[in-house]
């Protein structure tokens, strides 16, 4: 293969991977239950490192493959794990507004004077 080809065919893997990883972003805000998500991960993972079967045949026993792959696995169980922690922390009250203070127009005088004394 040609270096060109090469770097195009990885761009290419690249830029689907980042796709699918915003997919799944999308979808994992969509679950009513992130935590049974970040569960449900922790068994397919347990259950990928004991077959790993879908690598292709000449991959299966690459030990930097696999290692990647941990890399991979280990960084979107801890995006779910924040997922899941955010989902379930409790809600923060609403900030009050500050309210605009009115201004009421001086009981007599003009502005910047002060009332008459009164009753004196």
């Amino acid at each position: 293969m040609e270096r060109q080809q090469i770097e195009e065919t990885l761009a290419m893997l690249q830029a689907q991977a980042a796709a699918q990883q915003l997919i799944l972003k999308a979808l994992l805000r969509l679950q009513p239950d992130p935590m049974a998500v970040l569960e449900l991960w922790r068994d397919i993972r347990a259950d990928a490192e004991r077959s790993m079967p879908d690598l292709p045949s000449d991959a299966r026993h690459s030990r930097w493959l696999a290692e990647q792959m941990q890399c991979f696995a280990e960084d979107w169980t801890a995006e779910l794990a924040d997922l899941a922690a955010s989902a379930t922390a409790p809600a923060k009250p609403p900030r009050r507004r500050a309210t605009r203070l009115t201004r009421h127009p001086r009981p007599s005088g003009r502005a910047g004077q002060a009332p008459p004394p009164t009753g004196a």
